[in-house]
């Protein structure tokens, strides 16, 4: 039975971590512990940091079209994890894309942090799942 909690957390890892993650910041906010607003770089900045964390999704994005066709990849496709590296790419830049709507016509700030911290755990989780990756490609060609 945990086995088949674990995988399924991992297969749903993009929804289950901005899950934990905004919960927890709604309660450290509320109770005025962690507050992004109050930040003086992040709210200078916090357009910079989207548009960062976007060029970090892209440049996963990349990579995994540019993968070569291996054993490892075949594997990746039927476990799932391709899946997973792209509905994680595609709910990080659909979050930027929105956010920088509603940066631009200055609304909403407070779902600007909600999106700031989902933009940043789907770029994490993609970072971490295309490294898996490349090392696992890396070991089998050598």
């Amino acid at each position: 039975m945990p086995r088949f909690i674990y995988e399924k957390l991992n297969i749903y890892i993009y929804i289950v971590v901005p899950v934990i993650v905004l919960p927890t910041y709604y309660l450290l906010n509320k109770h005025t512990i962690f507050v992004l607003s109050t930040i003086s770089t992040y709210h200078e900045y916090k357009f910079e940091f989207v548009l960062t964390l976007l060029s970090v999704l892209l440049t996963v994005f990349g990579l995994m079209f540019s993968l070569p066709e291996t054993k490892y990849r075949q594997l990746m496709r039927i476990y799932k994890h391709d899946e997973i590296i792209n509905r994680t790419i595609l709910i990080g830049i659909l979050s930027c894309l929105i956010f920088s709507f509603l940066f631009l016509t200055e609304m909403l700030p407070k779902l600007q942090e909600y999106l700031f911290l989902i933009i940043f755990c789907e770029t994490a989780i993609s970072t971490v799942w295309i490294y898996m990756t490349l090392q696992a490609i890396g070991k089998e060609r050598s």
